[in-house]
């Protein structure tokens, strides 16, 4: 019995661009950074072992290749299963700095999310049209009864709305 698979996603031009491996036909259309092709624009190998199957995806993308490397894939390691092995990840130098300090140790400040918490706020009551200024999210919080996750661009909670 053929218990594994792996598939290659093409787009309408018949470029591959998604090189995957799973058990079941239900790994097809789940969990994906790409989006999935309707079922004529994918092409399944079935496989009894699972290292067959592995080995199919590290073929196929060493075949076309990944984006990173100059390819049309948009995988984004080099497959396997061995996990991210040859993932090429780009960050940006604050999430670098964040990643170090993480690793050393150190505290993140929330420093941010205190400025928003302290930034003063305008609601507006949709109902009668009262406008209130709050010196904060937690001064509004306290007076109209609204979280801050709740007070969202152009949402409206308990009848108040953010303007």
């Amino acid at each position: 019995m053929n218990k594994y698979l792996c598939y290659i996603f093409f787009d309408e031009n018949w470029s591959a661009y998604y090189v995957g491996k799973g058990s079941c036909e239900r790994r097809i259309r789940q969990r994906h950074n790409v989006i999935i092709p309707p079922a004529e624009q994918i092409q399944v190998f079935y496989f009894a072992n699972e290292w067959e199957a592995f080995e199919c995806e590290r073929e196929l993308i060493a075949f076309w290749g990944r984006e990173c490397d100059g390819g049309c894939l948009q995988n984004k390691s080099i497959g396997g299963g061995n996990g991210p092995i040859g993932c090429k990840l780009i960050f940006t130098e604050k999430h670098k700095r964040k990643i170090g300090d993480f690793r050393r140790g150190k505290k993140q400040s929330n420093e941010h999310m205190t400025a928003l918490k302290r930034r003063s706020i305008t609601l507006r009551n949709v109902i009668t049209n009262e406008v209130r200024t709050f010196a904060s999210h937690r001064e509004a919080q306290r007076e109209v009864g609204i979280h801050r996750t709740n007070l969202k661009e152009r949402g409206v909670s308990k009848g108040w709305e953010l303007i």
